[in-house]
């Protein structure tokens, strides 16, 4: 009987493990850095398996209809940005983003490239004179 509670202790472990070390790893960038982006979210989703983290996707040009951009990916770490972040893709505004790249992060901070948006603002334009 005690070798069958160790076993099925054994077994518990090794499952735990599996599920649990590959979700918490984490990623590293070669170019750490911040910046700024000018363009249109066009994704805020709540994603991951454990860790529940705010993916953000905003395209550059796609209020002027450029195809062929590449998709800019990050996450906002909060739920008042994240919030913000869909209130401005539910608008179809363009927005400006500011942003950090890590070096290194955890998997449960984020699903994509250690980018982290930091803060968000409408751009205004106004008709020319």
């Amino acid at each position: 009987m005690n070798s069958f509670v160790v076993e099925l202790g054994v077994l518990l472990l090794v499952a735990l493990l599996v599920i649990v070390v590959p979700s918490a790893g984490c990623s590293c960038n070669a170019q750490p850095g911040k910046g700024s982006k000018i363009g249109q979210v066009v994704k805020v989703a709540r994603v991951g398996f454990i860790f529940d983290t705010w993916e953000v996707e905003i395209i550059s040009g796609a209020s002027n209809g450029v195809a062929g951009n590449q998709p800019f990916h990050a996450t906002a770490e909060t739920w008042e940005l994240a919030a913000r972040l869909q209130r401005h893709m539910l608008r179809q505004d363009e927005v400006a983003v500011t942003y950090t790249t890590e070096w290194a992060c955890s998997k449960a901070r984020t699903e994509g490239p250690c980018t982290f948006i930091t803060m968000v603002h409408p751009i205004r334009h106004f008709p020319y004179e």
